[in-house]
């Protein structure tokens, strides 16, 4: 089997579906801002070097990105109470409805994509999607995983 004639066909479509009027309207709050304000509403106040660990990005960008948040009033830092030295960063009431009005909508149109797929195809295709995010996560573990795609260039 050609994994890499495979791999390319797969970008390609990711391309075209990030393309697709609702894919763009389902993705259209930055991905990294989505991300953090996901992980804010279920973990509450943490600290910005918490997000730039999970996120996998310097401090910088989580600085950047939390300054455009507060800016939207989505999100706020505050004092740690346990050490002033540093800072906590938790979702605003505003953040948390934005966050859950994104949910919301991004589950009806998902719901109905799905739908377009049909009763037996919907479900295949939520199936694929987790062996997909399975496999990735068990290639990123894999000690060797950055060299084998680095050589593999």
């Amino acid at each position: 089997m050609d994994y890499r004639a495979l791999a390319q066909a797969f970008l390609d479509l990711q391309a075209l579906l990030y393309q697709a009027p609702a894919a763009r309207q389902l993705f259209s709050i930055d991905r990294g801002a989505w991300f953090a304000m996901q992980y804010l509403l279920r973990h509450g106040d943490v600290h910005p070097k918490e997000l730039s660990r999970e996120m996998g990005v310097t401090s910088a960008r989580v600085a950047a990105l939390l300054k455009g948040l507060e800016r939207q009033g989505f999100a706020a830092r505050t004092a740690d109470p346990s050490d002033s030295r540093k800072v906590l960063v938790r979702l605003t009431p505003a953040g948390r409805e934005a966050v859950q009005a994104k949910r919301r909508a991004a589950i009806e149109q998902l719901a109905d994509v799905l739908a377009g797929l049909g009763p037996q195809d919907a479900p295949a295709c939520l199936m694929m999607e987790k062996k997909l995010v399975a496999s990735f996560l068990r290639c990123a573990e894999r000690p060797d995983a950055s060299q084998k795609a680095n050589s593999h260039s």
